[in-house]
């Protein structure tokens, strides 16, 4: 898919598009998605971190997808990355977020949960992809 006709699709459907892409055949699993920043340190080590312990992610540039970027931060109320988003595993459960936790290390939203550091993060991932 071209990039002007990605960035003019509904955010809703970009994630159905990448789930889709994201889907585990061996395992019968969705991929996690990632929402990095080019720069950004935090958002390298867990890639390092989910490469070591074998569990598939889509990567999304934040700088590349602004309107998506937009979206969840002002829906979790952070500005601060990598954030996670575990794939909903039906319509009736929607996706579960994890974040770098604010000043007071409280989530924000409903479906959203936050990490100290990345050891944490990858704990927490590790613990959500095996379990299902």
């Amino acid at each position: 898919m071209d990039p002007e006709t990605y960035k003019n699709i509904s955010f809703k459907n970009k994630i159905k598009i990448l789930e889709k892409k994201g889907m585990n055949k061996e395992k019968g699993k969705k991929a996690i998605v990632v929402y990095t920043l080019p720069y950004c340190e935090h958002c390298q080590s867990l890639k390092g971190a989910l490469n070591f312990m074998k569990i598939p992610y889509i990567m999304v540039d934040a700088h590349e997808d602004v309107a998506t970027a937009s979206q969840l931060e002002g829906k979790l109320n952070t500005k601060s990355y990598p954030i996670v988003e575990f794939p909903s595993d039906s319509i009736f459960n929607p996706p579960i977020y994890l974040t770098p936790a604010n000043d007071k290390g409280l989530a924000t939203a409903p479906n959203h949960r936050t990490f100290i550091n990345i050891d944490e993060a990858a704990q927490i991932i590790n613990s959500y992809y095996n379990e299902i």
